[in-house]
């Protein structure tokens, strides 16, 4: 089971918040899509996503979403606030 391990220094944590690595992109569906009606493709784009627990609303679209559930469901997610370390084995 692959695993990703990241640490964030407590100090980085109260600064900045939860930040994860993210990457967006179009899923292969959908650049098919717009390949097929010569639409321009966007540009896989990375950058860092905030877990936001007490956010009352997402801006998350649906697709990713569910996409995201139905990977951690296979997933084992472990968090380890007092030494600052995320796990996420696949």
């Amino acid at each position: 089971m692959p695993t990703l391990n990241f640490r964030t220094e407590p100090a980085v944590l109260t600064r900045s918040g939860p930040l994860v690595p993210a990457i967006l992109a179009v899923s292969d569906a959908h650049r098919q899509i717009l390949a097929r009606q010569g639409e321009p493709v966007p540009d896989t784009i990375g950058g860092f996503a905030l877990i936001d627990t007490g956010a009352s609303s997402t801006c998350v679209d649906q697709e990713a979403a569910t996409i995201g559930r139905d990977l951690l469901q296979t997933a084992v997610l472990v968090y380890n606030g007092m030494e600052g370390t995320t796990s996420l084995s696949l």
